[in-house]
């Protein structure tokens, strides 16, 4: 997300003094011509700033004591909106937004713009949990089947399933362990009398 503090600022129409002569809110505008609003600690160090992003959004910046930015508040290019929470070094941390297809998702992050955990919704509307290495790969997914039954899946990270746990058509419990090539080698079910299944599989079927 873009941002509004380091934009510098052309100050000079209002600014809120205490009794001290410490300024502690200023109004003006940034480099750019665009309005500006800090608020301060009364040492000079902004806290929170309000302003406009180059594509005409607004935004709201959080800072600490060093001026490091913390939360972002506004929008990313697309125009669809964002919360982000940063670390000290300006890396994003956690970051809430909405996907272009209007749904919301929550990512967490390593630091280095990698997502570790994503929160999201799928195309059918339920909701979905999928958590990453630091390359991006997927390990382990949870979320529902188009029948609206729970699944867990994990991964090898090269997007290959290892165990799939679910439901088949029938509404029984279902887990898979699979080979690297996809294959099932063991599943474990409940057949029609209701009673459990263990069926194991040489890898070619």
């Amino acid at each position: 997300m873009e941002s509004v503090f380091d934009r510098g600022g052309q100050y000079g129409i209002v600014s809120t003094r205490n009794s001290q002569g410490q300024t502690l809110v200023r109004l003006g505008a940034d480099t750019r011509g665009l309005g500006r609003v800090e608020i301060q600690n009364g040492r000079g160090q902004s806290l929170v700033v309000v302003g406009a992003t180059t594509d005409g959004h607004g935004a709201i910046e959080t800072l600490n004591s060093q001026g490091q930015a913390i939360v972002k508040l506004g929008a990313m290019s697309s125009g669809e909106e964002s919360v982000e929470i940063q670390n000290a070094r300006g890396q994003t941390l956690v970051a809430v937004c909405a996907a272009a297809n209007g749904e919301g998702y929550v990512t967490t992050q390593n630091g280095q713009g990698q997502a570790l955990v994503t929160l999201t919704t799928t195309a059918d509307g339920h909701g979905a949990i999928e958590t990453q290495n630091s390359q991006g790969q997927a390990l382990v997914s949870l979320g529902a089947m188009t029948s609206g039954a729970g699944y867990v899946t994990t991964q090898n990270g090269q997007g290959q399933q290892l165990v799939s746990l679910g439901a088949d058509v029938g509404g029984y419990g279902l887990i898979q362990t699979l080979g690297s090539k996809g294959q099932e080698l063991v599943v474990p079910n409940a057949n029609v009398d209701g009673q459990g299944v263990v069926k194991t599989l040489d890898g070619q079927g």
